[in-house]
């Protein structure tokens, strides 16, 4: 029979590993019970309890890599990573009690997420970004979408939502409704003078058609010189 059973923490990280501890007793004697194990629902072992100096007490203490190395810790960002663990204990005469808990997996801080057993920044990683194995093209990940910035305009295209159509890496879209950190879509005519670029004019909406010319000087003599550059995001299927 159980007496007692607790959980220092419900949630395992890699920093933080949980501490089970269980008090039993017997009809036959305490010394009648012959140990624990620590299991899932498919009976997979993920430790045993050992003898604690309280009589018919026991712990063990689960680790993530003691967790992983059941089952590798992958999980999808929109959903959280529970498992149900089982604490199995036996006495003499083959009779046996358990107690089934719920734990959850988590990396631990903002933006972590469990990819192969290690946890990622989901938000930056340009090699996990926004989910586990989703590669950026671009290299650059900023708030888990894959960022490619700076798109020149071809021939036909007047719109950011044509620029980022035309990418042939992959579904990128323009969104301007992007809040600032992912900065919004954006198209710009810039006039160069020297070596520097002096945006004249700047549109904010992905479906705004940029005017056909734009007028500036240089140092030397008026010019005009189209430029449009766009923020394109890449859709995760």
């Amino acid at each position: 029979m159980i007496l007692s059973f607790a959980t220092s923490s419900t949630v395992l990280t890699p920093a933080q590993p949980i501490r089970i501890s269980v008090v039993l007793t017997d009809p036959d004697g305490v010394d009648d019970v012959i140990g624990g194990t620590l299991l899932d629902t498919e009976d997979r072992a993920y430790g045993t309890f050992a003898t604690t100096a309280g009589e018919g007490a026991y712990e063990v203490t689960l680790t993530w890599s003691d967790a992983n190395a059941v089952e590798t810790i992958s999980q999808q960002p929109e959903t959280g990573l529970r498992r149900s663990l089982i604490a199995r204990f036996f006495d003499g005469g083959g009779q046996q009690v358990e107690r089934s808990f719920e734990i959850v997996l988590q990396c631990g801080f903002e933006g972590g997420l469990a990819c192969g057993g290690a946890c990622v920044d989901a938000r930056r990683d340009r090699r996990n970004c926004g989910a586990c194995d989703w590669s950026c093209p671009g290299n650059n990940c900023q708030n888990g979408i894959c960022r490619l910035g700076d798109v020149r305009a071809e021939e036909g295209e007047s719109t950011c939502d044509e620029v980022c159509a035309g990418e042939a890496s992959g579904e990128w879209f323009c969104d301007a409704s992007l809040d600032e950190v992912r900065d919004p879509g954006r198209a710009e005519y810039q006039c160069f003078k020297g070596l520097g670029r002096n945006p004249v004019v700047a549109i904010e909406s992905c479906d705004q058609v940029v005017p056909e010319t734009t007028e500036c000087e240089t140092q030397d003599e008026p010019a005009t010189q189209r430029f449009m550059g766009c923020i394109c995001w890449l859709r995760r299927p």
